[in-house]
């Protein structure tokens, strides 16, 4: 009997964990896109920076926004998750325009979020070079400025920090710039 009784409460409990884990999956698909903050574009170059982090910024992908808003570029950061209202007021000074959206489409989405609003914004058109980057990878602070600066050269129309041989020859897509 006491078989039986610890089998029903483990399927139970599965049923459970699993209708709890479909409905926070799927719950952020229906969310909208929420932006927290917009400022004034002033014919910079455009930093879209996608990430996932939860909470809190990370310390490397602090670095990077405050490195990148050094050099003067108009960032623009997508987190398909959610930080906490005091980590988006510590990014103000850095991030000209934070958007949380639902995590589909993964960095892609985000790229395609910030995309359509610069194209559906003219004023955005005066941009020499658009980066790309997301927080797949971790950052480090040294050759960072160096790294944004290749990016930015407008000698080359696309530029990349990895080549990728793996089906046909390409630009990764995580760090360019075009």
């Amino acid at each position: 009997m006491t078989g039986i009784v610890n089998l029903m409460l483990f399927l139970i409990g599965s049923v459970y964990m699993e209708v709890k884990s479909f409905i926070s999956k799927y719950s952020l698909l229906f969310s909208k896109n929420q932006v927290h903050f917009s400022k004034k574009y002033n014919q910079q170059h455009i930093l879209i920076y996608a990430i996932y982090q939860k909470d809190n910024l990370r310390l490397d992908s602090l670095n990077v926004i405050k490195t990148a808003k050094a050099l003067g570029l108009f960032i623009i950061m997508v987190n398909t998750s959610r930080l906490l209202p005091s980590s988006v007021s510590e990014i103000k000074d850095f991030v000209d325009i934070y958007v949380e959206r639902p995590n589909f489409g993964y960095d892609f989405g985000s790229y395609k979020y910030a995309i359509n609003l610069i194209n559906n914004d003219k004023k955005y058109m005066v941009s020499k070079k658009i980066i790309i980057l997301n927080d797949s990878v971790f950052s480090c602070s040294k050759n960072l400025n160096q790294t944004f600066q290749d990016l930015l050269n407008e000698k080359y129309n696309v530029v990349g920090v990895t080549e990728n041989l793996d089906i046909e020859h390409h630009i990764a897509s995580y760090c360019m710039s075009f």
